[in-house]
């Protein structure tokens, strides 16, 4: 049956279909009713007594076929709709990474329901009933889109719900603003030449792009006392061609009654189309670490631990899969991403020309570490704890000092 073709007519031209498109085709509205309308809900009656077909009815599928098979519209992944998190009730990495896997399999297991939820439900709309009434049908489809929207609200849910679960707890009480880079030329005499020239951003799909990413920032970093009031400068450039960025502003200032503040005037770039929140996550990790000297001093430690006397190499030989450039030096380690490892010191071009030698990371400016560990938290923390449970328990350590 299932390789039998079947010819209609439809508006006056003839279409082929196969066995599930014709099936489709009988579900929408008034189709049986023209096609074979003794199917159509009524026992037959003798030709002279037959409606005509426009007047027999069947339950109207409102549901589209693809419908039944994709996420519900509706649906966003705003964590400035959540409440923030409350302070994790565990207190070392080990204790994460356990409780973590333990959540997880019980989100797993109820995932499992509401797909089977979610199939039984969809079931009887890919199928036909000359028995169904209309009001039966209506409750067929709310009973689906129900159990459509309890499963893909779970799997989006999934990520907050475990970034919640070991979260420092409260949101990073930080500020942002964010300027518009746009080229344009400009001609100075004989000259010309393209500048990008500042502005207002004036993009509301852009300006909710970006403050999701922050807010899942916050989040994963939590109300660090330290971080009180901290103002973050964001650069849309869509039109460049660079990678996104940040750029450094370590600067510190001595105090009257001793000591060092530590300040900074660093942004990050955004460049191309890169407003995934990922990246934001990802860029806003480098501020916390030039924002903060005793952060950047364990990422310091860090890297030694690791990285040990391994020798430098070119990471585009490390991992000739992606787009690195000739100065991009780095160590693989035991790393989940050998960009963990990258080397920000100051003699990386005595590297050049395929040399190797060994890292002076008490050199280094910047790193990777921080911007990759709040990245891996925001996509999967569960996978972190299992991949590199050391830089797991690290990061977990590190979103908790000063408190």
């Amino acid at each position: 049956m299932k390789d039998c073709k079947f010819t209609v007519t439809v508006d006056g031209k003839k279409v082929v279909y196969d066995y599930n498109g014709f099936r489709y085709f009988l579900m929408q509205k008034g189709n049986l009713a023209k096609v074979a309308p003794e199917f159509a809900g009524a026992s037959p009656l003798p030709k002279s007594k037959r409606q005509p077909p426009a007047a027999m009815a069947e339950p109207t599928p409102g549901i589209d076929e693809l419908d039944l098979y994709k996420k519900p519209e509706g649906l966003v992944e705003d964590p400035s709709k959540t409440p923030p998190p409350k302070p994790s009730k565990y207190k070392t990495g080990p204790e994460a990474r356990a409780g973590l896997l333990e959540m997880d399999k019980q989100l797993e297991q109820e995932g499992l329901r509401l797909h089977r939820a979610l199939i039984a439900a969809r079931t009887p709309l890919t199928t036909v009933s000359r028995k169904r009434t209309q009001a039966e049908q209506d409750q067929l489809e709310e009973d689906f889109r129900q159990a459509q929207r309890a499963f893909y609200s779970l799997a989006m849910d999934r990520r907050l719900a475990l970034i919640d679960a070991i979260a420092p707890g409260g949101m990073a009480d930080i500020t942002w603003n964010v300027l518009f880079l746009q080229d344009k030329k400009v001609v100075t005499g004989f000259y010309e030449s393209v500048v990008p020239i500042e502005s207002e951003l004036t993009d509301p799909a852009a300006n909710v792009a970006i403050q999701r990413g922050v807010d899942f920032f916050r989040r994963i970093v939590g109300d660090h006392p330290d971080l009180k009031g901290a103002t973050v400068t964001v650069r849309y450039h869509p039109q460049s061609n660079e990678r996104s960025h940040f750029r450094l502003g370590r600067t510190s200032h001595a105090q009257p009654g001793g000591g060092v503040k530590h300040v900074t005037a660093g942004n990050v770039l955004l460049a191309g189309a890169d407003i995934h929140s990922w990246v934001i996550v990802h860029e806003f990790g480098h501020w916390l670490e030039d924002v903060s000297d005793a952060i950047h001093g364990r990422v310091i430690e860090f890297l030694k631990r690791r990285a040990g006397n391994e020798l430098l190499r070119p990471l585009k030989t490390i991992d000739p899969s992606r787009a690195f450039d000739d100065l991009e030096f780095g160590v693989k380690d035991d790393f989940i991403d050998p960009y963990v490892g990258k080397y920000y010191g100051p003699n990386r071009r005595s590297f050049a020309g395929g040399k190797q030698g060994v890292a002076n990371w008490d050199t280094v400016y910047a790193s990777e570490v921080i911007s990759k560990g709040v990245e891996y938290l925001y996509g999967d923390p569960v996978k972190f704890a299992k991949d590199d449970p050391d830089y797991f328990d690290f990061m977990f350590d590190i979103l908790r000092m000063g408190r």
